[in-house]
């Protein structure tokens, strides 16, 4: 009796090629985020700002009322910067983000 015996490839995990894993992270996330969105003054970066400090004040509860008094008291620090100009191009863009 003669006995052959014949290569195959495992077809385990080992040899797989697998193109996207169910725990990678989707490959838009690693792309350069571009800045070409419209940039917003300072003025109006201020006005969306103090729109949504006077809803989050509206729809506070007395508990919170502390942490809306050092918010304001932290973001008129933001004003005097926005409106002195201090602020970088950067900065401004990625507040224009944030508020869009």
């Amino acid at each position: 009796m003669v006995t052959t015996k014949i290569a195959t490839e495992p077809t385990d995990f080992r040899t797989a090629s697998i193109t996207q894993h169910w725990n990678d992270p989707p490959q838009k996330i690693f792309h350069k985020v571009e800045d070409d969105h419209k940039q917003l003054d300072s003025s109006q970066i201020c006005l969306i700002i103090q729109k949504a400090l006077e809803i989050c004040k509206d729809n506070a509860k007395n508990s919170d009322k502390k942490i809306i008094l050092d918010t304001e008291k932290r973001l008129e620090i933001l004003y005097e910067k926005l409106e002195s100009k201090q602020l970088s191009e950067s900065v401004l863009g990625r507040l224009g983000r944030l508020c869009e």
